[in-house]
């Protein structure tokens, strides 16, 4: 029979876990808006699954087909042990999106800390733009014909996965039991759930300047600003952080040569998603009659 139901913070989804009586040889689970169902062939309801199984099993079903967020779905479990149909009393739940990212964008990050550290540049007259500025952008600055010289470019390369983990980014992997009021049953959700990588994250932070000088007090420049802000990046999670810088020419442009001071810029910067649910006033526990306990959290 259905033990609980889990609220998966992605939304529109449900898992269902299920433990299977002895002696049963062929299960079925239905689903309907209201608790009205009329038995395992009910024409009414919502099939989620049906299948053969070994006596005593713990499956968990997962049911997205059709799900809405914010409606309340109830589920029942039939049971066939080769005579007759067994069932118990039903389970709801109402599925909703409870995610949020909790990581930073690295581009982002980069690309603010250097429009910040080039205005101070600027202000000290280590930069010395005609228009004032130093323009940050995050797309070749071909693309906008109305960007003054000198700019600066910061574009992902790469992002790839370094190491894979659920729960030990922010805290541990939990399922935790809430109980339903309306049906004296317990519905599980996904308390303090956390899930995420480490990516390994390439940027290239290309500045292009008009002449040789320029592009030597640019390229100066983005290395201190890239340096001193190394706290600023560990706040965020940005760590084994390396910057290298390499100069070269686009001799062949029909107004001018353009001069490029090349950085590239690559750290491992953590990736995850947390599940919310609201604050919990109490917690009981109970046995659950196979060998353990649910613990019951109430919001």
């Amino acid at each position: 029979m259905m033990t609980a139901i889990e609220i998966l913070a992605s939304g529109n989804a449900l898992r269902l876990i299920l433990q299977h009586p002895d002696g049963a040889l062929f299960g079925r689970i239905l689903r309907r808006t209201a608790d009205q169902f009329t038995g395992p062939d009910d024409a009414g309801a919502v099939c989620v699954d049906e299948r053969v199984f070994d006596g005593g099993a713990v499956v968990p079903v997962v049911d997205v087909n059709g799900l809405i967020n914010g409606v309340t779905y109830y589920y029942r479990a039939f049971t066939w042990d080769g005579q007759a149909w067994t069932t118990g009393s039903s389970l709801a739940a109402t599925p909703e999106a409870r995610y949020r990212g909790d990581a930073i964008d690295p581009q982002t990050l980069l690309r603010d800390r250097i429009a910040a550290g080039l205005a101070v540049e600027v202000q000290r007259r280590m930069l010395h733009p005609k228009s004032g500025r130093v323009p940050v952008l995050t797309a070749p600055y071909g693309a906008q014909s109305t960007v003054p010289l000198p700019v600066v470019t910061v574009q992902l390369i790469a992002d790839r996965p370094w190491a894979q983990a659920v729960g030990d980014v922010v805290g541990a992997d939990h399922v935790v039991l809430e109980t339903n009021a309306a049906l004296d049953t317990t519905v599980a959700s996904g308390v303090g759930e956390a899930r995420g990588t480490l990516r390994a994250v390439v940027l290239n932070v290309t500045g292009t300047a008009l002449n040789a000088d320029e592009r030597i007090a640019l390229r100066c420049a983005l290395a201190r600003v890239i340096q001193v802000n190394e706290p600023v990046f560990d706040a965020f999670g940005l760590k084994l952080i390396e910057f290298s810088q390499e100069d070269s020419e686009e001799i062949f442009q029909k107004n001018a040569p353009l001069f490029l001071t090349k950085g590239h810029f690559s750290c491992v910067v953590p990736r995850y998603l947390t599940g919310t649910v609201p604050r919990i006033s109490a917690v009981d526990v109970a046995a659950n009659g196979i060998g353990g306990d649910f613990v019951t959290l109430r919001c």
